[in-house]
């Protein structure tokens, strides 16, 4: 049996349908039903035109629902599309439907009292109801632990990085620390703004996959983490598009933190965020309540390429001078990073400059990403074997035939992975089934 949209179900002011977005776009992992929700009983999505789902879908979510559909990366010319959304849109609005509201319900019984039995005095009404408020007030609104999905576990997330993130001394001690901190303070003064820089494949996701993991018992499937690919929900720069997400995450963003205030907003490819998007997410972030709203428990991630090269250069300097990656300071690496995040560092102009209002102000804490050599790109290539329950294969054999696979750079006798350890799990994938034929 077909779901049906609740009466009164909406995902318009005060709701947040960034879940509902997730799922959709996870074809995969979510599978549409054979008979999918429904806006009323009558009629199937399948037997409505497009135009009307889209009516539909406007009215529920009251907002442009061709948006939506790229947010999910679903075709729009697709019906199927539009029937994959309309599905999970609508059970994440029954989902969020409150029945009437718990001081209706409680206020419900002394009122109904007081109809049945006229007699009953009005001062006595009077005293029921002040007691009522006095129950209702004591009801804590702190919504911190976000339903019970968040659950920070920093000794987990201090052991995953040690094990699992490899040369990468100056993420350990940033990340750690001030994670630890922003988790451990009830009241912080601003919400904790973490910006990655470094080139492709040296642990930059990974690493904001085991924070979501340390908080939240979901990890990255969790209702409190909210993620944004620059390319993919951000993918126009001209002016009409890029006011309309500014103004889906002067929505979006207040609303997550709502339902959750230790919300986890990750911003991946933050380097090619549109020309001025930027300027809509700091004033979240700066400590000063927005619309009588406190968003300083939240944390926000930045996940870039930024620096990369910058970062790459500082390495080679070092290490051709002797220095040991576990003896790097993090202030040889944060001033290269902020001066490349000022300019364009070769990406497109109007992408350029993405967050140099953050560093400006000392809103955001930057995490210097360093290249990774061949000892580096060996863990690597253990870790996955590991993962496959392959242990007997990590031969040195093993680990010359797959790291000879990984594209090495090399100069002034300094050489580091052109990208990291990022072709290690399909490079170690391919040498495994070699094996078995």
């Amino acid at each position: 049996m077909a779901t049906i949209l609740k009466q009164g179900a909406s995902l318009g002011q005060g709701q947040n349908f960034l879940p509902a977005i997730n799922r959709a776009s996870r074809t995969d992992e979510f599978k549409l039903p054979d008979l999918p929700a429904q806006f009323d009983a009558a009629t199937p999505l399948s037997d409505m035109t497009v135009n009307t789902i889209e009516d539909n879908l406007r009215s529920l979510c009251n907002t442009n629902p061709y948006h939506l559909l790229g947010l999910a990366e679903l075709k729009v010319q697709d019906k199927e599309s539009w029937i994959r959304l309309a599905h999970f849109l609508i059970l994440e609005a029954n989902e969020l439907h409150q029945e009437p509201g718990r001081f209706k319900r409680i206020l419900g019984w002394p009122l109904a009292q007081a109809r049945a039995r006229p007699i009953l005095s009005s001062s006595a009404v009077v005293f029921v109801l002040a007691a009522v408020v006095m129950i209702v007030r004591s009801i804590p609104d702190n919504n911190d632990d976000c339903g019970g999905r968040y659950k920070p576990n920093i000794p987990r997330l201090d052991a995953a990085i040690e094990r699992k993130l490899h040369g990468q001394p100056l993420v350990h001690d940033i990340v750690v620390r001030y994670v630890d901190d922003h988790v451990n303070n009830t009241s912080p003064e601003r919400a904790l703004v973490l910006s990655f820089h470094g080139p492709p494949g040296v642990g930059k996701n990974y690493v904001g996959r085991m924070i979501a993991e340390s908080l939240f018992v979901d990890g990255l499937n969790s209702r409190c983490v909210s993620q944004f690919i620059a390319t993919r929900n951000f993918p126009h720069i001209d002016p009409e598009n890029i006011k309309e997400y500014k103004d889906q995450l002067h929505r979006v963003i207040p609303e997550a933190i709502k339902r959750c205030p230790r919300t986890l907003f990750i911003f991946d490819e933050a380097d090619k965020l549109p020309e001025g998007l930027i300027d809509t997410i700091k004033p979240y972030v700066d400590g000063v309540p927005v619309d009588r709203q406190d968003f300083n428990r939240a944390m926000f991630l930045f996940l870039s390429n930024t620096g990369g090269p910058a970062i790459n250069n500082k390495f080679i300097e070092l290490r051709k001078g002797g220095t040991d990656r576990k003896d790097f300071g993090i202030k040889q690496f944060e001033r290269i990073v902020q001066e490349s995040a000022r300019t364009t560092d070769g990406a497109d102009e109007r992408r350029g400059m993405w967050h140099a209002a953050l560093l400006e102000h000392s809103l955001v804490h930057v995490v210097p990403f360093l290249p990774l050599d061949l000892e580096e790109v060996e863990k690597c290539i253990r870790d996955v074997l590991l993962d496959l329950g392959r242990e007997a294969d990590i031969t040195k054999q093993m680990l010359d035939k797959v790291s000879g696979e990984i594209s090495f750079m090399e100069k002034d006798g300094v050489s580091y992975s052109e990208n990291g350890c990022r072709d290690v799990r399909s490079k170690t994938l391919l040498h495994q089934k070699r094996q078995k034929h």
